[in-house]
């Protein structure tokens, strides 16, 4: 009798703990929902071609960043979507970026980004306002070329700034982490690609530039 009390007791203190713990997938789906129904299709030149199918079917939600992007102090997040299914010609990792208030999810900016593989990085400064780095690598007939960009978000839209002090060439390809922003000179030998270390540029908060020496 005490072990059939126990087992019971066991059962319903696991349907409890697990009764507990549905909201938040439910939670996540609305929050999916919503994010994708603030994106402007006429924004984005492939989401408008494919207008016989629902966003949902393009659009994948990747990430989300919060912080301060349009103005000092700002309650905003950033998400990222990941467009499904995409042709080469239409950039393999097509991604689809907004800004959006915190609280009530209205979307203040939206910019879509066109490579074989895309990487959003979010740069601080000392008022704690995020600015965002964009780096995209495109690969043809076994050739990869990088493109990288920053964007201040101050100026009423994704304002293209000044990456560096330092000129970038044609052939440089682009890694960064931690704030380290490190240009390698891209060849190749025998078809097989050949990284040679160019620069290693830190990110400076003050100025909000990369520079050749830490602060």
């Amino acid at each position: 009798m005490l072990r059939q009390t126990i087992s019971i007791l066991l059962i319903a203190s696991v349907m409890i703990l697990f009764a507990g713990c549905t909201p938040k997938p439910i939670e996540m789906m609305d929050m999916n929902t919503r994010l994708i129904a603030e994106v402007d299709r006429s924004l984005d030149d492939y989401l408008e071609a494919m207008g016989d199918k629902a966003l949902e079917q393009l659009l994948e939600l990747d990430s989300i960043h919060y912080g301060a992007f349009t103005e000092v102090g700002a309650e905003e997040m950033l998400v990222q979507f990941k467009v499904l299914d995409v042709p080469h010609a239409a950039g393999l990792d097509r991604t689809v970026v907004l800004i959006c208030d915190a609280a009530t999810l209205e979307v203040k900016h939206q910019k879509t980004f066109m490579a074989d593989r895309v990487t959003i990085h979010l740069l601080n400064g000392l008022d704690e306002r995020l600015e965002v780095l964009y780096i995209g690598s495109v690969t043809y007939q076994g050739f990869t070329a990088y493109g990288i960009e920053r964007f201040d978000l101050t100026r009423g839209g994704w304002t293209n700034v000044a990456v560096s002090d330092v000129a970038f060439g044609e052939r440089d390809a682009f890694f960064f982490a931690d704030d380290v922003l490190h240009v390698f000179e891209l060849t190749y030998e025998d078809y097989e690609p050949v990284y040679s270390l160019r620069a290693t540029l830190f990110w400076d908060s003050t100025s909000r530039v990369f520079k050749s020496t830490p602060n």
